[in-house]
């Protein structure tokens, strides 16, 4: 039975709303090392599109207002984003969307865009987890504290270790110090601000002897001639998701608003457009975030927590499901389990 006529079967037999049901992607391209699950391969990725499209469920993201004020909707939808900006949503997403004719919207995080600067975390996960040999001892100097690891053995990248990196998922308990290492320095360095974060990443660099040039270029943002190839594709839209990716209730008010601001300008100026959506960085916002989204004319923001839309939602607390890299036997089953 198709997932369509199972899920309105389902909501007519128990009388609730149908579900309506916004996912959550970052890429879409095939990694070696994806400790937070953010990539999708292709081939996948294909599958999962092939299935939506078959249920005829997925709606522009701008309709979304509009189910939520309606009362009485009696129509199940999905509704696909992306989150960051990386090149691989423009070079291997959108041909694939295209070609299935599904809609799709890009939350856009401003800052790298048309650089060859990665996002801290990848670069973290390349240096840490990927580099043959690094230095035994590593000590840095943070703002307030002092930070020393001993690798031991793990300085070298055996192949045990790189096939035990490459299945793990930084959800788990680390298989290795190098994953142990890399889980520490993720979760001190997401808490700081764009420029404490690049001046660690530069002690990190001169510690491992590796530099901008060493890293892999399949983690860069897109272009802005992309982006605009995707602002002006009326089968898409993009969204604002801040200028450098913090965690927004780490700043105060002021800082908050400029990172928001700079995001909806960029985006404003590159495409000749209003935006007026937006996804949290990390799902994390507070009560500051809110106002400011509110007094800068966003109309729906979304954020990481797995709940489907209702009537009820408050259109700038709406929340996504994250995608992982499944089969599309493993995604339909998914999308079942989501949307009963």
């Amino acid at each position: 039975m198709k997932i369509k006529k199972w899920i309105k079967r389902q909501w007519k037999q128990f009388n609730t709303s149908p579900p309506v049901l916004v996912l959550m992607y970052h890429r879409v391209i095939n990694l070696e090392l994806d400790p937070w699950n953010l990539a999708v391969s292709p081939q996948n990725f294909e599958q999962h599109l092939e299935i939506l499209k078959a249920n005829k469920l997925v709606r522009p993201l701008s309709h979304i207002n509009k189910l939520i004020q309606n009362k009485n909707n009696t129509h199940p939808s999905l509704f696909i984003t992306f989150d960051d900006g990386y090149m691989d949503n423009f070079l291997n997403a959108k041909p694939i969307l295209e070609a299935y004719d599904l809609p799709a919207t890009f939350f856009i995080s401003t800052k790298q865009i048309g650089t060859s600067q990665t996002f801290w975390w990848d670069e973290l996960t390349d240096l840490i987890l990927n580099s043959p040999v690094l230095p035994k001892d590593l000590d840095l100097n943070f703002t307030h504290s002092f930070f020393s690891f001993d690798l031991k053995n793990d300085r070298i990248l055996t192949e045990k270790l790189r096939n035990l990196h490459k299945t793990w998922n930084a959800t788990l308990p680390p298989p290795s110090l190098r994953a142990q290492l890399y889980v520490d320095l993720w979760g001190y360095l997401s808490n700081l601000e764009y420029h404490e974060q690049q001046q660690i990443m530069g002690q990190l660099r001169e510690w491992a002897g590796k530099y901008s040039e060493d890293f892999e270029m399949n983690n860069i943002s897109m272009e802005k001639s992309q982006l605009q190839s995707l602002s002006f594709n009326p089968l898409f839209q993009i969204g604002a998701h801040t200028n450098s990716h913090p965690l927004l209730p780490r700043l105060n008010k002021e800082e908050q608003k400029k990172e928001i601001y700079e995001s909806k300008q960029f985006l404003e100026s590159m495409s000749n457009l209003s935006i007026d959506s937006f996804a949290y960085p990390s799902g994390k916002f507070d009560q500051n975030t809110l106002e400011i989204l509110k007094s800068q004319g966003f109309k729906t923001a979304f954020t990481t927590n797995p709940r489907l839309v209702k009537p009820t939602t408050d259109p700038l607390l709406i929340g996504r499901y994250q995608v992982n890299n499944w089969t599309g036997k493993e995604f339909k089953q998914q999308l079942s389990k989501w949307m009963s």
